[in-house]
């Protein structure tokens, strides 16, 4: 779904909703483990996280892992995995398609489609 609002809209979403904006992937700039703790994650969501972004970008990562040494479009993988694993109902993603090539977009989109059973996203462009 396409969308535009002003930022008192993204204000109003931001009671219930989670918002991920490609543009700022990422709240921490230390180890997986924190990003982790920030999203509410269970030791046990991290392990398939980890398992979910080798899949997609072909590179091994721990919990202890320093997030910045990945590439942008990397940071970006992590916060929708991030996202995608954290008890949030209510998911926006922001940017997205600017920040992603076409193929990692059509994955990421694809996931994101496959998990609506268990929650409620909106994709913005």
């Amino acid at each position: 779904m396409t969308a535009f609002f002003d930022i008192s809209m993204m204000d109003t979403l931001a009671q219930t909703h989670l918002i991920c904006d490609a543009s700022y992937p990422l709240i921490t700039s230390t180890t997986l483990k924190e990003e982790a703790i920030l999203y509410n994650l269970e030791k046990e969501s991290t392990s398939k996280l980890t398992s979910d972004f080798q899949t997609l970008t072909g590179k091994q990562i721990s919990a202890d892992y320093d997030i910045n040494d990945l590439s942008g479009g990397q940071k970006v993988i992590l916060m929708i995995l991030l996202a995608l694993a954290s008890p949030a109902q209510n998911i926006v993603f922001v940017n997205l398609q600017s920040s992603l090539d076409s193929i990692r977009y059509n994955e990421i989109n694809k996931m994101i489609v496959s998990n609506r059973t268990t929650k409620n996203e909106i994709l913005i462009r």
